[in-house]
């Protein structure tokens, strides 16, 4: 792990709530150097306009509050992807949990093993 202060290769790729909603705008105050990537306008099934910033070179402490943010699920944080520039890896946290999108079965399977505490106890994984 780095230590505080310092850079990593991260990209967050992160989602944030229409204009019309209180809290809109929670994915810069969180990644402060982050820019606008992609504006989503409303499609047919009345989902609102979203848009998606991107942030790069990510310092430790910003994503430790946005992390924990997003597990509390505290009301201004919505949803984001971490990877790295290669994408060979995806970590989506949300309220309670996070998906982990390895490269290969066994890289899967190793993460499973060291880190037991991060799954859940229902019999499925789930």
């Amino acid at each position: 792990m780095a230590a505080t202060g310092t850079s990593w290769p991260v990209i967050v790729i992160a989602q944030d709530y229409p204009k019309s909603d209180l809290f809109h705008g929670w994915t810069k105050k969180a990644l402060p150097g982050s820019w606008l990537w992609k504006t989503l306008a409303p499609d047919d099934d009345d989902v609102l306009e979203s848009y998606i910033r991107v942030s790069r070179a990510v310092d430790r402490a910003e994503i430790d509050p946005l992390l924990r943010s997003i597990a509390d699920d505290e009301g201004e944080a919505g949803s984001c992807i971490l990877t790295v520039p290669s994408l060979a890896w995806l970590y989506a946290p949300y309220a309670g949990g996070a998906d982990v999108i390895a490269p290969t079965a066994h890289l899967r399977d190793v993460l499973r093993s060291e880190h037991t505490e991060w799954l859940s106890v229902h019999p499925s994984g789930l």
